[in-house]
């Protein structure tokens, strides 16, 4: 679980992120919402800036003991 100070940094990062695309958008004369879109697919789970890789299943667990 994200500690409250790194989740509020992330949602600052996010949320400042997307009012750029909105001003690029604008300055294009676009509508915003497909940058949005696309943005939210590259930066996923499962898009191109994945934060951490996926957990497999095929690594054995620790033993206890």
């Amino acid at each position: 679980m994200h500690t409250p100070v790194a989740l509020l940094l992330e949602l600052g990062v996010i949320l400042t992120a997307l009012s750029l695309l909105g001003t690029v958008a604008r300055r294009f004369a676009l509508y915003p919402v497909p940058l949005y879109l696309v943005a939210g697919l590259a930066l996923g789970d499962c898009g191109l800036a994945r934060s951490r890789p996926p957990a497999s299943s095929s690594t054995p667990a620790p033993r206890s003991g």
